[in-house]
């Protein structure tokens, strides 16, 4: 390929623009390290909601949560099983770190092909909007508790059966979603 005057005025004129480029995004990265330092020093600081405590994960790293520190409650933000096992069973535990797991975040239980069985904790008062979803597997839903605090769509991707205390919260909200219900609870003997 031979080179005339217009293709190295051009590549030229390509060299120019991208040495001004790279110019101006140092003068700008300059002026905000001056003007702006604390952009660019790293903090030892978790991300933290406002009266809730840091994004924490239990010891066997299946659970990511947050601890409401107005009344010193869990909250599951989210299950981490998929990523370190391919566990069918997920137990959501009733307490971490001394406190009660009350409630389940959005999208706690979600995008697993692998879980088959999810056992709630009594001590749950809250399921959030989608808070279990996109589990295609998923058959069974236990929980053994009374007053549930629902969200319409908390269990929108849920096509499964409940099992439950009858006339509950959740029984209720099964048979108003037309989610197959029946009564009884979790026995663990049955899967070991």
């Amino acid at each position: 390929m031979k080179l005339d005057y217009r293709n190295i005025f051009s590549i030229k004129i390509v060299a120019m623009v991208l040495v001004i480029v790279l110019a101006v995004s140092c003068f700008v990265n300059i002026y905000l390290k001056r003007n702006f330092p604390n952009i660019f020093s790293p903090s030892s600081e978790t991300f933290v909601e406002e009266g809730k405590g840091e994004l924490k994960q239990t010891q066997d790293q299946l659970f990511n949560y947050r601890i409401d520190l107005s009344t010193n409650e869990v909250i599951i933000i989210c299950y981490n099983g998929s990523m370190l096992n391919q566990e069918e069973i997920v137990i959501v535990p009733d307490e971490i770190d001394a406190c009660k797991v009350t409630s389940l975040d959005e999208g706690a239980i979600a995008f697993n092909e692998y879980i088959h069985t999810v056992v709630l904790p009594p001590s749950l008062k809250e399921l959030r909007r989608s808070c279990i979803d996109k589990c295609p597997n998923l058959e069974k839903l236990y929980y053994s508790g009374d007053s549930l605090v629902i969200d319409d769509d908390a269990l929108i991707g849920f096509d499964g059966k409940i099992v439950t205390t009858k006339n509950n919260d959740l029984w209720k909200y099964a048979k108003s979603k037309g989610i197959p219900v029946e009564e009884g609870e979790y026995d663990a003997s049955i899967n070991n």
